[in-house]
């Protein structure tokens, strides 16, 4: 799902990205975003019902980044107000539509920086800590664990 800004940071908690134990990888991603902008000016144009985050980054990919990077890429154009989620009540997901912000970006000849948390090839491994049983349920983060400590993500 949509990765939450959290003190200025987009943070799911779940992701490659928001798991890692490095600082992920930043790119700029302007001219894709430009890109994305402009493919959304054309279905609005056209009369197209607007699309939801996934058929975006399917309609998007290929070529040299992955699917989940364009997802990551329309979460920051969201977060920037370049795009606006709309819900309706044909659709069970939330539809994505050009703010005018995001009109008057993809209008420009030079497109802005906009730098993305990229993240790895594939998602980070969940690993329990040697002490839990492998029947036991992943511990909740915050949470005290049966010896009365605070789970943590370093754990």
């Amino acid at each position: 799902g949509h990765c939450a800004k959290v003190d200025g940071v987009v943070r799911c908690w779940r992701c490659d990205v928001c798991c890692s134990a490095g600082a992920p990888e930043l790119r700029d991603l302007g001219d894709e975003a430009v890109r994305l902008l402009r493919f959304v000016a054309d279905l609005e144009a056209r009369g197209v019902a607007p699309r939801g985050r996934s058929q975006l980054a399917d309609a998007m990919s290929g070529g040299a980044l992955r699917k989940d990077v364009w997802q990551r890429l329309v979460d920051e154009a969201v977060c920037r107000d370049l795009l606006a989620p709309q819900c309706g009540q044909l659709v069970h997901f939330p539809v994505y539509t050009l703010t005018p912000f995001g009109r008057d970006i993809a209008s420009r000849s030079a497109p802005p920086r906009i730098l993305v948390e990229v993240g790895a090839e594939r998602s980070a491994e969940v690993r329990l800590p040697a002490w839990r049983s492998a029947m036991e349920p992943p511990p909740i983060l915050g949470a005290p664990s049966p010896e009365g400590q605070v789970v943590s993500r370093a754990e």
